[in-house]
Order: structure tokens, then C-alpha cells, then sequence
């Protein structure tokens, strides 16, 4: 049976084989554990620097000074939501930073890169798509609704299992 992978995905797999289980050799792991504690050792410096800066910007510094400085990239960020995949942060990220309030300061690792992204949490807004004359109650019941929808459709595949007919389809098809 497929694997759920993300909110929106599935991870289909098949066995070929299994291998007896077995200690590896120090010569077929050395490579790997050597790239491991390297990059380790580069994300336990990199945490380190951030906390530096993330105690500098607590202490009055400012974050275009800093960024000046040390010739780091100062970015604003505009319309994250929670369920934003940005480029820079990834959902990782983007979930640090809804995790603190407003006016904190932090670091987040980045979403593709061994580095680090800085933050002042300057301003949290209000969802442009909800009103407080109930928009969000609407949100919430078409979201359940198509939640319910989703479990009934997988209870349906479950119980009366769909086969395809690669031949007729390859015949309509003119294949």
C-alpha cells in the first residue's frame, strides 16, 4: 500500500529484494561518516554564528548593519502564511517562524542550503482572505468537507479496488 509522503502526496514502492543483515565494512562506510561529521560540524558552526546574530539583533544591533558587516543578504519577507512552501525558508522554516510571536528574533535553517536565515519578526497580520464576518468558519467547513470527502473515496478504493485496462486505453487512444 502507498506511503502518505506530504499533505498532498504519496509514496508507491515495491520490494525486490532483501539482504541478509550484515555489518559493514569500515572501507564502505568511511566516505559516508566522514561527509556525515563534516556536515555536522558545518551545522553545529552555522547554529553557532546565527545565535550569535540573533544576540546582537536582541541587543539594539541593527539588521542592515549586521548584514552590511558581514556582507550577508538582508531580505523582507511579505504574505507568509502557514502553509507557504517558501524557496528560501521551505515549510521547515516557515513553521519556526509562526511558532514564536510577534517582535522575536530567531533563525531558521534554510530550505535547500547548508546555511542559516536570521529573523526579526517585525509585523503579523491578519489573513487577507477572512473577515470577521465569518469567512474563516466558511474556510474551515469547505476544508472539513473536503477532508470527509477524501476519507470516503479512500474508504471506497479500499473496499472496491479499481483495475485499469492498459489495452483498451492504449486502443482508444489509437496506440
Amino acid at each position: 500500500p502507498p506511503l502518505a509522503a506530504t499533505p498532498d502526496g504519496f509514496i508507491w514502492y515495491e520490494l525486490a529484494d532483501i539482504e541478509d543483515e550484515r555489518a559493514r565494512t569500515l572501507d564502505e562506510v568511511r566516505d559516508i561518516v566522514t561527509e556525515d561529521w563534516i556536515a555536522d560540524e558545518r551545522s553545529t558552526a552555522l547554529d553557532a554564528l546565527a545565535q550569535q546574530l540573533v544576540a546582537q539583533l536582541g541587543g539594539g544591533a541593527s539588521g542592515s548593519t549586521l548584514a552590511e558587516e558581514n556582507s550577508y543578504t538582508l531580505t523582507n519577507k511579505f504574505g507568509l502564511t502557514r502553509n507557504t512552501n517558501d524557496p528560501d525558508l521551505g515549510r521547515g522554516g516557515v513553521a519556526d517562524i509562526f511558532a514564536v510571536g510577534p517582535d522575536a528574533i530567531g533563525f531558521a535553517p534554510a530550505a535547500s542550503s547548508n546555511s542559516r536565515f536570521v529573523y526579526r519578526l517585525t509585523a503579523v497580520t491578519d489573513p487577507l482572505d477572512v473577515d470577521p464576518d465569518g469567512n474563516l468558519s466558511d474556510l474551515v467547513a469547505q476544508s472539513l468537507a473536503n477532508d470527509l470527502l477524501q476519507q470516503t473515496i479512500n474508504q471506497l478504493q479500499d473496499e472496491f479496488p479499481v483495475s485499469v485496462n492498459q489495452r483498451a486505453i492504449d486502443l482508444s487512444l489509437g496506440q
